[in-house]
């Protein structure tokens, strides 16, 4: 078995971003609802960056906490490598409200910040991942927890590849450029179909959900899953990506600006006045107006041949059932 450390210069050289990274648009007065969003770049995948978790082409969004396969990856062993701490191996660890936890070998329970310096083994099935061929079938895969940021239902953790704090190559997740975090929140029990964008319950499943990309995205505006429901996380992950037809196609790119509000009240419009985008519900838009980028058109948004019932200026929330309720603000082409 081969250390991915050793992969990495390889498989970097055959994995070039699919994109340049477009630099974001100034923050402004409306800084708190701006979103961006590049649909191709940092791990390859063309689907609007629903996450960026990985290494060099080794993507792993998730594990299983009962160290069976799962999508190509094998949660090893988790050891607690603290100040303090001298490589306690951790049992039944798992993710709540986005905070991490776990028993050591003496029956005392970890969790939160403890998990500082904690490495994570895994093991990879290369063959289910879309990397040149090399000799192993498997390689092993060192996750190191760099930080944890205590922010309530925002709480996160940043890992970094390796067990050396590394460098800004190492982080695991590609910087948000909103925050210029690297950091994940991580959800429970939850898989997410990296084409299509849905949601499921999986059982003993921690997914890292980078803020960088959209299922983090979504938990860092206000709607996590472990903090509103799996519905409403599920339908403000494809607003942020303007997945208009619920299909895992994004119809938009960094540095486009938007606000929101929802049916809870978590947000409120910054700028009421301007026009509709669209009302959301998990299946993605239930209806549509003006798409929030100019080289979009309602009538240019196909949704497998057919259009999205058109928004009336006047309606709300009630009238399409919907959860979250998305205005444009001024772009920049």
């Amino acid at each position: 078995m081969r250390s991915v450390h050793g992969l990495a210069l390889f498989i970097l050289a055959a994995l070039a971003p699919a994109c340049a990274t477009i630099d974001p648009d100034p923050l402004t007065e409306h800084d708190e609802a701006q979103e961006f969003r590049c649909p191709t770049c940092g791990d390859g995948r063309d689907v609007g960056s629903l996450n960026t978790h990985g290494n060099n082409g080794l993507v792993v969004d998730a594990v299983d906490t009962t160290g069976k396969e799962f999508e190509g990856s094998t949660l090893l062993a988790v050891e607690l490598r603290g100040e303090h701490e001298t490589g306690q191996v951790l049992h039944d660890v798992h993710a709540e409200d986005g905070v991490l936890y776990g028993t050591d070998e003496l029956g005392v329970l970890h969790s939160g910040a403890d998990f500082e310096g904690s490495l994570w083994t895994l093991r990879l099935d290369i063959t289910l991942f879309d990397v040149p061929p090399v000799e192993e079938s498997t390689v092993e895969w060192v996750l190191k927890v760099k930080s944890f940021v205590s922010d309530g239902a925002r709480t996160r953790y940043v890992f970094v590849n390796g067990p050396t704090s590394g460098n800004t190559e190492a982080f695991s997740c590609d910087m948000d450029p909103e925050t210029g975090e690297f950091s994940a929140i991580l959800y429970t029990d939850l898989w997410v179909d990296p084409i299509t964008g849905t949601h499921a319950e999986r059982p003993n499943t921690i997914y890292f959900g980078c803020i960088s990309g959209a299922i983090g995205k979504a938990g860092m505006w206000g709607y996590p899953q472990h903090e509103v429901g799996f519905q409403m996380h599920q339908a403000a992950s494809r607003m942020v990506r303007a997945d208009y037809c619920g299909t895992g196609h994004s119809f938009t790119q960094t540095g486009t600006p938007l606000q929101m509000t929802d049916e809870l009240g978590i947000r409120m419009f910054p700028d009421p006045g301007k026009s509709t985008e669209a009302m959301w519900t998990e299946s993605g838009a239930a209806c549509l107006l003006e798409p929030r980028r100019p080289e979009h058109s309602y009538e240019s948004v196909d949704c497998e041949g057919e259009h999205l019932p058109m928004c009336d200026p006047g309606s709300v929330l009630a009238d399409w059932g919907a959860l979250l309720w998305s205005k444009n603000l001024p772009s920049t082409p």
